[in-house]
C-alpha cells in the first residue's frame, strides 16, 4: 500500500520547501502566498484564473501577489504580468 502525506498548510510541513504549486481558486491564492513567504519558499507556481484577465479586482490581486513575492524574494510563475 502506498500513501502520500498531505498537509493543510505549508506551515505544517516539517521540512523546508523550495517550490510550492498553488492550485486553488483565486480568492485563496493570497493566503497561500503569504504562508509560502513565511515558510521561506523560494519559488511558487500559481495555477488559477481570476487575476488581471478578470478586471480591476483581479489586477489589484495580481499586484498584491507580486508585492508578496518581491518582499520575500520568492520567484513566481503564474499571474505575474505587470498591470
Amino acid at each position: 500500500m502506498q500513501s502520500v502525506h498531505a498537509y493543510k498548510s505549508i506551515l505544517d510541513i516539517p521540512a523546508q520547501s523550495n517550490l510550492a504549486v498553488i492550485v486553488v481558486p483565486a480568492k485563496l491564492v493570497m493566503a497561500a502566498a503569504r504562508e509560502c513567504a513565511q515558510k521561506g519558499v523560494h519559488g511558487m507556481v500559481v495555477i488559477t484564473a481570476g487575476f488581471a484577465e478578470a478586471g480591476p479586482a483581479g489586477r489589484h490581486m495580481q499586484r498584491e501577489l507580486m508585492g508578496i513575492a518581491r518582499e520575500s524574494g520568492m520567484r513566481v510563475i503564474g499571474p505575474t504580468a505587470w498591470v
